[in-house]
């Protein structure tokens, strides 16, 4: 008889078949792979086995709703032996395009070119219908969860989430750094020392952006060290609308659209200099001495909020000579953080 480690692997499989089929809920699953002529006659777990096997995998969770030790070690080599198969059918893990361009870092060394695996945080807002463990009121209101993820955005690949309630906070940078460190624990090896994380304006505190700094060790250790880069949205708040307001309107270059083509109605400035060397001294006292403001202005939309804040996707660029490309939400510029001489 089989163990309860081949039935659990084997209903998973043919959940996941199943929603790659179209299924989304557990009775959709039921009802495919009751299909024998496609799942075989050891297929077709009910959704009441089904919600037995998750609530199993639930309890290996640890303290924070991340996979415990066991259970993560597992993903991973699972997730190592996929992307061996990405690499094998392909020759190379796909590259994130950034203004029309393959964001890759050129080989030294007569080492090949490889990409730069671009990894994005966020969260979500997931409404509940009746009430469930672990939900709560929403911020924007409503009832449910406020789960925060990780994807790589080069194969789409979801690394980690992190279940909280409704109301857990948008900008809580514990969160963040819980799951950006369960996040890099997944990705292969081989994989790990060249990375671009970009997360909107919730990752715009001290001790995100000081995390992403000291995980960054190629500046010290060459190439034996990892580099970590990052595009972060920044609040355009009294101090950056200052420094908007003093730069010359000369500063201002066009920006480029996704496919890397002109936008005559954005443009974009580096603030860096003026928010650090300006009239009103070192306005970014405090911060990495690496770190860059980046803003992007373009006209109102109907649907914007005054001062609100466009940031960039998961395909940023490289610098030179590259501008952000960043959404456009409002005609006051969104700015984001990120090292020198790295990506723009």
């Amino acid at each position: 008889m089989p163990g309860s480690g081949w039935r659990l692997a084997r209903a998973l499989t043919d959940a996941a078949c199943s929603l790659a089929a179209g299924a989304t809920c557990l009775s959709d699953i039921e009802a495919m792979t009751a299909q024998t002529e496609l799942f075989g006659p050891d297929g077709g777990a009910s959704d009441s086995t089904m919600l037995r096997i998750l609530n199993e995998l639930a309890a290996r969770l640890n303290t924070h709703t991340l996979p415990g030790a066991r259970l993560a070690r597992a993903l991973a080599t699972a997730r190592t032996a996929a992307w061996a198969q990405i690499m094998t059918r392909h020759g190379q893990l796909p590259a994130v395009k950034v203004a029309g361009t393959d964001l890759i870092r050129p080989g030294t060394d007569g080492r090949p070119d490889r990409p730069i695996l671009v990894v994005r945080l966020d969260a979500t807002l997931i409404e509940a219908d009746s009430p469930k463990t672990g939900c709560a009121g929403i911020y924007k209101g409503g009832y449910g969860f406020h789960p925060l993820g990780a994807w790589c955005t080069n194969v789409g690949d979801n690394l980690a989430i992190m279940l909280r309630p409704g109301n857990a906070g948008s900008f809580t940078a514990s969160d963040h750094i819980l799951i950006l460190n369960a996040a890099i624990a997944q990705i292969p090896t081989t994989w790990r020392s060249d990375l671009l994380i970009t997360i909107d304006g919730a990752g715009a505190s001290h001790d995100v952006i000081n995390h992403l700094t000291a995980l960054n060790t190629a500046l010290t250790h060459g190439q034996r060290g990892r580099r970590i880069e990052y595009s972060i949205g920044w609040p355009v708040d009294d101090r950056t609308l200052t420094a908007i307001g003093e730069l010359p309107e000369s500063i201002w270059e066009t920006s480029l659209r996704p496919d890397g083509s002109p936008d005559p109605d954005a443009q974009v400035a580096d603030l860096t200099a003026i928010l650090r060397h300006g009239p009103g001294g070192d306005r970014l006292s405090g911060w990495p001495s690496d770190l860059r403001i980046i803003a992007r202005r373009a006209p109102d939309r109907p649907d914007s909020k005054p001062n609100s804040v466009s940031t960039p996707t998961g395909d940023t660029g490289p610098s030179p000579p590259t501008p952000p490309p960043a959404r456009s939400s409002s005609s006051t510029p969104a700015t984001a953080p990120k090292p020198t001489s790295k990506t723009r």
